[in-house]
């Protein structure tokens, strides 16, 4: 009889013991859940403010190509966004010249870049706040044989030669191995012209005037190629994006 008394209040005790340890688990996988949601959001924030920062340098060293070559009296264009249905492709100038057109790719960066001319990636250190930091970026070299060769496709004509030449205007110091590649801001004038072969007069006024026609399409491609490169990012630096 004893026991059937205190049996009861220990079933009863037990049952509310199991309610209060099942509440306190499910209010920490809400805070854990709530935790991770609050750090993905700053995750997505810093990356975010890390992609505006670097438009906004990448920004001022454009403008500063765009005025020589503006003091040089050379036509340019400037963003012009290529795209067919798999991908888009952005140049940062496209320079007319006598000979074909340039793609300029503009680099403004610190520190010291190492890496290969055929590696996907290389790598910049710079000092930031005291500290060394390191990360990766996308090869410019390869960068822009790609958009060379999307130039090449959207020509489609021979007779107009398209090159690309890499344009550093920041304070960057480049390992050896790359930086023949690379053509500092204050050298871009005699670069564009050295060039003396000169293209069909005709041929390169027809691909000049289309390429025009599609600087004028680019604002409307913005958002969509923005998204693009961003997934392209994603596959290439994945976990690294963030060194």
């Amino acid at each position: 009889m004893a026991r059937g008394v205190w049996g009861a209040p220990r079933r009863r005790f037990s049952s509310g013991l199991a309610c209060i340890i099942d509440l306190v688990i499910a209010a920490g996988v809400v805070v854990a859940v709530a935790v991770a949601l609050h750090r993905l959001g700053k995750g997505a924030a810093a990356d975010r403010e890390r992609e505006a920062r670097q438009r906004r340098i990448g920004a001022v060293g454009e403008a500063r190509v765009a005025l020589d070559l503006a003091r040089l009296g050379l036509p340019a264009l400037r963003n012009v966004i290529l795209c067919d249905d798999a991908r888009s492709v952005e140049l940062d100038h496209d320079v007319r010249l006598r000979s074909g057109i340039v793609v300029l790719e503009t680099k403004t960066l610190r520190g010291v870049i190492t890496g290969t001319l055929d590696g996907a990636q290389w790598t910049q250190r710079k000092q930031w706040a005291g500290e060394i930091k390191v990360r990766c970026l996308v090869n410019p070299v390869l960068q822009n044989r790609a958009h060379v060769r999307a130039l090449e496709a959207f020509v489609g004509d021979r007779r107009v030669p398209v090159w690309g030449v890499v344009v550093s205007t920041g304070s960057a110091s480049f390992a050896p191995e790359i930086a023949d590649e690379i053509v500092g801001v204050d050298d871009l004038g005699w670069v564009l012209s050295a060039a003396s072969a000169e293209a069909d007069p005709r041929s390169l006024e027809a691909a000049w005037r289309r390429l025009e026609r599609e600087a004028g399409k680019s604002p409307g491609r913005r958002a969509a190629h923005a998204a693009h490169v961003r997934r392209v990012r994603r596959q290439l630096f994945g976990a690294d994006r963030k060194a």
